[in-house]
């Protein structure tokens, strides 16, 4: 933790205190209809795949639903939404450290995902299950761009690390559809290229599930992934809209707490404007921003 810098610090004690916030407003109970943390014991016999299938299952979205999506972009957007339906509350933000994709803070009842706004969506939505895993695991977690860092971990860490990147892999590459898609034959960069193309991840998701099953040996995997370098990392802004952004940033599922307190009369815009960590002059525009409608 000493060699996160000010900024990932500050984002931690955030999202701790959107915890605190949620906890006030709710009476310390999540508002969803279902918890996916609740409904899923996660028991150590448990298989990364088998706990993987359970995932996609209660969020309910098919392979049908998934390969329909239209871009990187709207798989994202489908996944977060499907993911804080469920119980978990999903922020972005833009990290200044260089390297940090995410992190959550596990919950009984406010799990807070928090995810590097400035990388690529196919990266964000990896990160998203990486620590919707960890939630579930009931373990924190900060999820780096350097896979690197596993070479480093030990004992529970490591063990803990590599579920959840297998947990990440299985959910958005179904074992089934996987093996019906490709049953074999040479690896090259267009194959990989189309598979990531139909699931709406990144090659390096569809390289690591080849490596995993015999068909990339290691070398020609770090030669790919070092050739790839830092094109799947880093997304390209579009632009300074500051209430686009906010509405981005915020979890829907928190903003929807906390806004429903406001029209009921139980919070003054101040206060509104405290719990989102917004100005009170703000308010206005990100309520039109999330929900389409303003005052």
């Amino acid at each position: 933790i000493e060699r996160f810098s000010p900024d990932t610090l500050f984002a931690l004690r955030e999202a701790y205190t959107m915890q605190l916030s949620l906890r006030e407003l709710t009476g310390n109970i999540n508002p969803a209809e279902r918890s996916i943390f609740r409904d899923i014991h996660v028991a150590p016999s448990l298989s990364a795949r088998s706990l993987a299938t359970r995932v996609r299952e209660y969020l309910g979205v098919s392979i049908e639903d998934q390969i329909s999506w239209s871009s990187a972009e709207a798989a994202f957007k489908k996944w977060r939404d499907a993911v804080e339906r469920v119980g978990a509350f999903v922020f972005k933000r833009a990290f200044k450290q260089t390297g940090i994709d995410g992190f959550c803070l596990p919950d009984p009842e406010f799990p807070v995902i928090v995810i590097n706004n400035k990388a690529q969506f196919t990266r964000q939505t990896f990160t998203l299950f990486h620590e919707l895993a960890h939630a579930l695991f009931a373990t924190g977690g900060i999820t780096k761009s350097d896979d690197g860092l596993l070479q480093h971990l030990r004992g529970r860490s490591l063990a803990m690390e590599t579920a959840a990147n297998r947990v990440a892999h299985e959910v958005l590459v179904p074992d089934d559809d996987f093996s019906r898609s490709f049953s074999g034959g040479r690896v090259d960069e267009r194959l990989v290229e189309s598979l990531a193309d139909r699931y709406k991840v990144s090659r390096e998701v569809i390289l690591r599930r080849l490596a995993d099953e015999g068909f990339v040996n290691s070398s020609d995997y770090g030669k790919w992934t070092a050739r790839w370098g830092s094109s799947n990392r880093t997304a390209r802004g579009k632009g300074g809209n500051y209430y686009a952004t906010q509405g981005v940033y915020l979890s829907k599922q928190y903003a929807e707490v906390a806004f429903a307190h406001f029209y009921s009369g139980k919070l003054s815009v101040e206060e509104l404007a405290e719990h989102l960590h917004v100005k009170a002059r703000s308010i206005p525009g990100i309520e039109a921003q999330l929900f389409g409608t303003g005052s």
